[in-house]
């Protein structure tokens, strides 16, 4: 903590940079236009394989609200350094830097629970613990994601472009192993050896009554706290992967079925040591249409009877993926997610998106949205990346895939049919599945022997859905030339369209992309929907 400089960090003060100790903070400002500005002390304590904990709070105080700050460790000479920013505009990025080239973490990603504007404090923490390291923001979790070895043992702050900062606090600690012996004094010397025990699981919500409380309603908020000293690894409620913080808190909505409910959870801590907890909840569903009998009847006649959109809740699963570690970049993908996102919003979904994820955060983006989708009209999953065909089967290609042969892909890659599979099990009624996705396989000149012909297979479109495909069947789609890809391109302009069906939309978007490409990328859909679906 800054109250003083005891830790002898950096001061300065000249035409470009000033560093100082005041008010109780270390404030670092960056005085030029141009590239960034670190700061940097070393860390004697450090060794590799150590888990540990790295914390800091830190806020924005002058500068341009769309350029990084944040916390540096590893560094020597752009050799293994680890950057891992915020935004005062609410966006994080975790990168690391290796002989000058820069690989993400994570690309820069809105987070709805990060404090936004200047003077407002953010605290980052980062949890190496048995080879896997998690990020956090305000104790929210972000990512878990393979631990790397400092090549240097610095850790320090950074700043791009005429920005200013003020850190309240830093800190890194070792984290204990499994076992060890505390020789304390107050207890005769005797060798206490730590044992692992199981989390503690508190449910606030829903509190329990006595008596009965007949509520009707499609689901219920489950919340509570998960406590364990080694820290909670996973949480599940219902077998369903369920978000949580980095102090233990937890929260979902419960779809619930008519009568009496048994809700599970379950809570592993970081040495795979778990506890359940079981609660019950009696719930009446009943979906209740008003309708307005002094309404005009000709007015009743001019609506569309199947639909009241403003009503309707819909739900979509959006994920992009650019920044492959063994398959190369993709320039859109990122962007077209992003895009995607907003569009969605102004059309009445609640929109769940990921960056640049590992095959486990596609797994756990599928079961999260599997999990909320009961309590939803519509569904709609959004893919743009790489994605592959292998004997019939399509599959879509998370960031850390290797895929050194043809046999990798079931084992390395997510079957598209995962998340088909969700929302059918969901039995909502109305569902689509966009894949841009249709690109050269990247890893297939290595392969001994590649698969037969190019881009995705045919799927089946399930009672209710609705598949879309970036190009035919077999075929390759344009990864595309400006900031998004040649398909999504055309289908944003055409969902912000008043009144056009879905299959509209989709035969305009057919059209647009058919002419731009030259004929040499057609889109392709498949649809089992039943009724009239408008986006707007």
């Amino acid at each position: 903590e800054f109250s003083n400089n005891a830790n002898g960090w950096a001061v300065a003060d000249n035409e470009n940079s000033l560093l100082a100790v005041t008010g109780g903070e270390y404030v670092f400002e960056h005085r030029r236009t141009e590239s960034s500005w670190l700061t940097y002390k070393p860390v004697k304590t450090y060794t590799d394989g150590m888990d540990y904990e790295l914390e800091t709070k830190i806020r924005h105080l002058d500068g341009i609200e769309n350029n990084g700050i944040g916390v540096i460790f590893g560094r020597k000479d752009n050799d293994n350094q680890f950057e891992f920013m915020i935004s005062a505009n609410g966006y994080y990025m975790i990168k690391q830097l290796r002989g000058g080239e820069r690989t993400y973490i994570a690309d820069w990603t809105k987070l709805s629970s990060m404090k936004l504007g200047n003077y407002q404090y953010n605290t980052l923490k980062l949890v190496c613990k048995e080879g896997n390291w998690t990020f956090y923001i305000n104790g929210y979790f972000l990512l878990t994601t393979p631990a790397q070895a400092w090549s240097d043992k610095q850790v320090g702050f950074v700043v791009y472009k005429n920005q200013k900062i003020g850190v309240d606090y830093f800190t890194m600690k070792q984290i204990l192993p499994t076992q060890y012996v505390n020789n304390n004094t107050n207890n005769n010397n005797q060798n206490q050896v730590y044992t692992n025990t199981e989390p503690i699981i508190k449910v606030y919500e829903p509190q329990s009554s006595r008596g009965y409380n007949v509520v009707k309603t499609k689901s219920v908020r489950v919340a509570g706290k998960a406590i364990d000293p080694d820290g909670i690894y996973e949480l599940k409620i219902n077998g369903a992967d369920t978000k949580f913080m980095a102090d233990g808190y937890f929260s979902a909505e419960v779809p619930l079925a008519p009568g009496q409910n048994t809700i599970t959870i379950v809570a592993v801590d970081t040495r795979r040591k778990s506890s359940t907890k079981t609660i019950v909840v009696s719930s009446e569903v009943e979906n209740i249409v008003v309708v307005n009998q002094n309404q005009n009847q000709n007015q009743n006649q001019n609506q569309n009877p199947e639909f009241d959109f403003k009503q309707q809740k819909r739900l979509a699963l959006v994920i992009g993926n650019s920044q492959y570690t063994n398959g190369g970049q993709l320039s859109n993908p990122v962007n077209d997610a992003r895009a995607m996102k907003t569009a969605l919003e102004q059309l009445g979904f609640t929109v769940l998106k990921f960056e640049n994820c590992t095959q486990k955060d596609m797994r756990r983006a599928m079961d999260q949205f599997g999990e909320q989708l009961p309590a939803y009209d519509v569904g709609m999953f959004f893919y743009a990346g790489h994605g592959i065909a292998v004997d019939g089967n399509n599959y879509l290609v998370p960031t850390d895939a290797t895929l050194k042969t043809k046999n990798d892909v079931e084992y390395d890659c997510v079957d598209a049919g995962r998340v088909l599979s969700k929302m059918e099990a969901s039995k909502v009624k109305t569902n689509i599945v966009i894949l841009d996705a249709c690109r050269d396989n990247p890893f297939e000149r290595s392969w001994s022997r590649s698969t037969a012909g190019k881009g995705l297979a045919f799927m089946n479109a399930p009672s209710g859905s609705f598949v879309a495909y970036a190009t035919s069947p077999g075929m390759t789609a344009s990864d595309g030339i400006g900031a998004n890809g040649l398909y999504t391109a055309a289908l944003l302009e055409q969902l912000l369209i008043p009144n056009l069906t879905i299959e509209q939309v989709f035969k305009n978007v057919r059209t647009t992309v058919k002419q731009k490409s030259g004929g040499k990328q057609v889109p392709w859909e498949s649809t089992s929907l039943e009724g009239t679906f408008k986006f707007k």
